[in-house]
Protein backbone atom coordinates (compact mmCIF):
# COMPACT_ATOMS: atom_id res chain seq x y z
CA UNK A 1 0.00 0.00 0.00
CA UNK A 2 1.31 3.67 -1.06
CA UNK A 3 1.43 6.34 1.98
CA UNK A 4 -1.30 8.98 1.31
CA UNK A 5 1.34 11.73 1.33
CA UNK A 6 4.92 11.89 0.59
CA UNK A 7 7.11 11.50 3.61
CA UNK A 8 9.68 14.82 4.16
CA UNK A 9 13.38 14.98 3.73
CA UNK A 10 15.70 17.91 3.82
CA UNK A 11 16.18 19.16 0.44
CA UNK A 12 12.94 18.15 -0.72
CA UNK A 13 10.71 20.39 -2.98
CA UNK A 14 7.75 22.12 -1.50
CA UNK A 15 4.61 24.86 -2.13
CA UNK A 16 3.21 26.94 0.55
CA UNK A 17 -0.33 28.02 0.06
CA UNK A 18 -1.31 31.02 1.31
CA UNK A 19 -4.54 32.10 0.78
CA UNK A 20 -4.54 34.00 -2.50
CA UNK A 21 -1.07 32.92 -3.78
CA UNK A 22 1.41 29.95 -3.61
CA UNK A 23 5.30 30.27 -2.93
CA UNK A 24 7.86 27.62 -3.96
CA UNK A 25 10.12 26.29 -0.98
CA UNK A 26 12.44 23.53 0.44
CA UNK A 27 12.16 21.85 3.21
CA UNK A 28 15.73 23.01 5.08
CA UNK A 29 14.36 20.73 8.86
CA UNK A 30 12.73 18.16 9.38
CA UNK A 31 12.10 17.09 13.14
CA UNK A 32 9.75 14.99 15.40
CA UNK A 33 9.73 11.97 13.07
CA UNK A 34 8.35 14.38 10.33
CA UNK A 35 5.80 16.27 12.29
CA UNK A 36 7.23 19.73 12.29
CA UNK A 37 9.13 21.49 9.31
CA UNK A 38 11.26 24.04 8.49
CA UNK A 39 11.33 25.80 4.99
CA UNK A 40 12.95 28.19 2.78
CA UNK A 41 11.06 29.72 0.42
CA UNK A 42 12.04 30.83 -3.41
CA UNK A 43 11.95 34.60 -1.96
CA UNK A 44 14.26 33.87 1.72
CA UNK A 45 12.04 33.83 3.94
CA UNK A 46 11.98 30.54 6.44
CA UNK A 47 8.92 28.99 7.50
CA UNK A 48 7.73 26.47 10.78
CA UNK A 49 5.24 24.16 9.94
CA UNK A 50 3.45 21.52 11.58
CA UNK A 51 1.71 18.29 10.79
CA UNK A 52 -2.08 18.55 12.17
CA UNK A 53 -2.73 14.90 12.81
CA UNK A 54 -6.85 15.24 12.42
CA UNK A 55 -6.22 16.48 8.79
CA UNK A 56 -2.53 15.17 7.71
CA UNK A 57 -1.66 18.61 6.64
CA UNK A 58 1.34 20.59 7.46
CA UNK A 59 0.45 24.11 8.57
CA UNK A 60 1.94 26.97 9.69
CA UNK A 61 1.25 28.61 13.60
CA UNK A 62 -2.63 29.79 13.80
CA UNK A 63 -4.26 30.00 10.68
CA UNK A 64 -1.16 30.49 8.35
CA UNK A 65 -0.14 28.95 5.42
CA UNK A 66 -0.82 25.57 4.58
CA UNK A 67 2.71 23.28 3.05
CA UNK A 68 2.27 20.71 0.54
CA UNK A 69 5.00 18.69 -0.54
CA UNK A 70 5.75 17.49 -4.08
CA UNK A 71 6.47 14.30 -4.86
Amino acid sequence: MKPSRPFPRVGMRATVRYLATTAGAVVERVEDDGRRLTVLTDDGRRLEFTLRLATGQYHAAGDGPRLVLEP
